[in-house]
């Protein structure tokens, strides 16, 4: 489920509920959505709820980045050592740590196989490549969330954070658009 409010909200109300049930995925201040046992994530849900705060079911077959995905992880790393796979030659944040892969092949390995059912650490990732100097954020894709979750996260910080393929307005569109943005900002 989507919470519209921030780990340091949701966090306390896990804590209150009896079953197993994580922040599955660390969006943004206002966006964390929760996965775990179905009871547990409905109880969350209701408590949410009670508390105003806007909150929906999301439609997933799973509850990935949560331990209910966990068995998939050994055949995934079994798979990742069967792949050539070298250390990055620009650095790369890993979505389970917020911080860059290692050199080491094997520690790159473990960190892939643990993402499945880790939870998405996306706050910390954004906070690291903004300390670290990056001030441009091009979201590749459809739609346009992870660019709210970027503004969201850095606020009034200077960044510009664009997308380049929204369904509404149309992919030629928001690309020209994201273009001109980047070419605006030099």
């Amino acid at each position: 489920a989507a919470a519209a409010t921030s780990v340091d909200v949701v966090q306390p109300i896990l804590d209150a509920v009896d079953g197993y049930v994580v922040c599955a995925n660390k969006n943004c201040p206002s966006q964390t959505v929760i996965g775990g046992s179905s009871p547990a994530v409905k109880a969350v849900v209701e408590k949410l709820k009670e508390a105003g705060i806007d909150v929906m079911l999301l439609p997933v077959s799973h509850a990935f980045h949560t331990r209910v995905v966990a068995t998939a992880s050994e055949p995934l790393k079994s798979h990742l050592q069967k792949m050539v796979i070298s250390k990055p030659s620009l650095p790369i944040l890993s979505n389970v740590t917020g911080d860059y892969y290692p050199d080491s092949v094997a520690e790159i390995v473990d960190l892939l196989s643990q993402q499945v059912a880790a939870p998405v650490e996306y706050i910390a990732e954004i906070n690291k490549m903004y300390r670290d100097g990056v001030r441009t954020f091009v979201e590749i894709g459809p739609k346009r969330a992870q660019t709210g979750f970027v503004s969201s996260i850095l606020g009034t910080e200077p960044h510009l954070a664009c997308y380049t393929n929204h369904p509404k307005l149309g992919g030629h569109t928001t690309l020209r658009r994201a273009v001109a943005q980047l070419i605006a900002a030099g």
